[in-house]
């Protein structure tokens, strides 16, 4: 082998490590900028939306991270009532990947959206598409990495509820507290302080508090509300803070 060959290869293979290098840089940095992201969901839109962004410029050649990059763009557009582009981001998450927590927590989003803007029959559709995708995923469970079962962990207590939510707003009190009893608190507290204040401020909502008497239901869901807007100020959870101001309002003053 000549010299001017042994030293070609040499050269393509440094190059090849160091665009590998670069490229697992890239990777890990587009990770740290979701998780960011994600973290900051309940405090910071700003915050979220900066790093959800940043994250999908570092995203490219994974499918995963674009789809989870567009998912939490369009979970911040979705809080700031932006519906049209909350869904735009979720179609390009789909759009990205076939990881199925990806396409599950995309199908989660369009399903609040669906939620807020009354398109019923839409709702109902996605409620069938997520109970399907996370039958599958819970039969292949034990095929998935730690971060998969986080995000899954979450994204089922996320639609439960979400679906609470809107059977509770629907008036059908029952099936809300049906699928608020799907969810793990225990699991959910350790994993998501943020999520499971959401619980809670939904169990007040729907009176499975434990109360044997209304006097004591009432009791019950005015302690759990104080609770949670000390905690949410105490966590800078500003999003659920003004939910209990609004709970607070609309059935103590």
């Amino acid at each position: 082998m000549s010299i001017f060959r042994w030293v070609n290869i040499c050269l393509l293979l440094l190059l090849l490590s160091s665009c590998s290098s670069t490229t697992d840089e890239q990777l890990q940095t587009c990770e740290l900028y979701n998780l960011r992201a994600f973290n900051y969901r309940y405090t910071s839109l700003d915050s979220l939306e900066t790093n959800a962004a940043r994250a999908l410029s570092f995203s490219k050649g994974s499918s995963r991270n674009i789809a989870e990059s567009y998912n939490n763009l369009g979970l911040a557009a979705y809080m700031r009532q932006d519906f049209m582009e909350a869904n735009r981001c979720y179609e390009e998450a789909k759009k990205a990947t076939h990881n199925q927590i990806e396409l599950l927590i995309s199908d989660i989003g369009l399903l609040k959206v669906c939620a807020r803007a009354s398109e019923n029959k839409k709702f109902y559709d996605y409620e069938t598409r997520i109970q399907k995708r996370l039958k599958r995923l819970k039969e292949e469970s034990s095929d998935l990495d730690e971060h998969d079962l986080f995000r899954l962990m979450l994204a089922e207590s996320d639609y439960h509820i979400t679906a609470s939510i809107y059977y509770y707003y629907m008036q059908q009190d029952q099936k809300a507290r049906n699928e608020l009893s799907q969810i793990k608190e225990e699991d959910l507290a350790v994993a998501d302080t943020a999520q499971w204040t959401y619980y809670e401020y939904m169990l007040a909502s729907v009176n499975m508090l434990g109360g044997t008497t209304y006097e004591e239901d009432v009791k019950m869901e005015f302690d759990t509300l104080l609770r949670l807007l000390f905690m949410s100020r105490e966590k800078n959870l500003i999003y659920m803070e003004g939910n209990v101001l609004k709970a607070f309002t609309e059935k103590f003053l």
